[in-house]
């Protein structure tokens, strides 16, 4: 389907007045409808194709009998930006079509996508009314675009890492579509060591977020030792809630628990403020065995004890701390929360 065509299936599938278009100096009255010989306006059928076969494709470029000018190579890449978002809102849809957009631009154009990420895309008269303020729209873009570059798999990953190096604002968005794809056997150890290079440079909050994504990347010894490591790092502090979510990711790349991940999870539901880490950790030699935790609080003191209890069911402490949290907490979306996992 060419880029007018495009277009026009836009304004038939969500009623845009044709007027609108022309005033917008998008596209000619008469680029607008198809006529079969009778008159009659012709419909494209939408063609559904499942995500095995989309998948299954190779990154072809449809353009290499003939160089694209640069006005060419706007308009294919635009067109698929505008076919994808057209299904954002539906996510297998978005997969497919986010696939096919790879395949249609073609290894050969995929440098100049990371354009469209900085360039100010028009908001064409279809998108208007759903998408209202600037900065959503940007975001719609964005998430397109690198949706799309994702879809080139192991073609797509250095144009990833570079996005991210030159973006700190993307950083984190890129690193979990590089994940994603570390997780699916892609360029895994590449990627776990672009990652681990560059870590130390983000403050804490940032590094959970980057270890939240690596947790994507099941059973490698890799991201597991990295996860721990920070794990270990955060209890040694005594920050209490970094190392609580950062044990959430160890336990999700792991795909497993400890009885010490357990004897924390414990401790912090029970409000212990000292901790023996001998219990939780393998120590080195004069490492202190005794570590007093900051900041525990109430929800925090929950947040473990829900953790605990979705791991192992069977302590009667962890049990008795939600029952009595079902039944006699002040806070009635937290009774219900706890009612539905008690009652699984």
């Amino acid at each position: 389907m060419g880029f007018l065509k495009f277009i026009k299936e836009l304004i038939r599938n969500n009623d845009i007045d044709e007027e609108e278009l022309i005033e917008e100096d998008y596209i000619a009255e008469e680029d607008i409808l198809e006529k079969d010989e009778e008159g009659t306006t012709i419909q494209t059928k939408e063609i559904k194709e499942e995500i095995e076969n989309i998948e299954s494709i190779e990154i072809i470029n449809k353009s290499l009998e003939k160089n694209l000018s640069d006005e060419e190579i706007d308009e294919l890449i635009l067109k698929e930006i505008y076919e994808v978002i057209s299904s954002y809102d539906d996510f297998e849809k978005v997969k497919i079509s986010a696939r096919k957009a790879a395949i249609n631009i073609g290894t050969k154009y995929i440098d100049y996508l990371p354009n469209y990420l900085n360039l100010k895309i028009s908001r064409l008269p279809v998108f208007r009314e759903k998408y209202t303020e600037p900065e959503e729209w940007k975001l719609v873009v964005e998430n397109t675009v690198l949706m799309i570059i994702y879809n080139y798999k192991e073609y797509g990953v250095p144009l990833l890492q570079k996005i991210g190096q030159k973006n700190n604002n993307l950083y984190i968005k890129v690193t979990n579509l590089l994940c994603k794809l570390a997780n699916e056997n892609i360029k895994t150890d590449e990627i776990i060591d672009s990652i681990m290079e560059n870590i130390m440079a983000f403050n804490d909050e940032t590094k959970i977020s980057i270890l939240g994504c690596m947790s994507q990347i099941k059973g490698n010894n890799k991201a597991i030792g990295l996860i721990q490591h920070f794990y270990k790092s955060f209890i040694k502090k005594g920050d209490a809630d970094k190392s609580l979510k950062v044990l959430k990711y160890l336990i999700n790349a792991a795909e497993r628990f400890t009885q010490g991940h357990l004897q924390f999870l414990k401790d912090l539901a029970l409000g212990s403020k000292t901790i023996n880490l001998e219990k939780i950790t393998v120590l080195e030699e004069n490492e202190p065995k005794l570590i007093t935790l900051n900041n525990i609080n109430e929800d925090l003191k929950v947040d473990a004890a829900i953790t605990y209890y979705m791991l192992d069911n069977s302590d009667k402490e962890i049990n008795n701390t939600l029952y009595y949290l079902r039944d006699y907490s002040l806070d009635k979306s937290l009774r219900e929360k706890i009612n539905k996992i008690l009652t699984k």
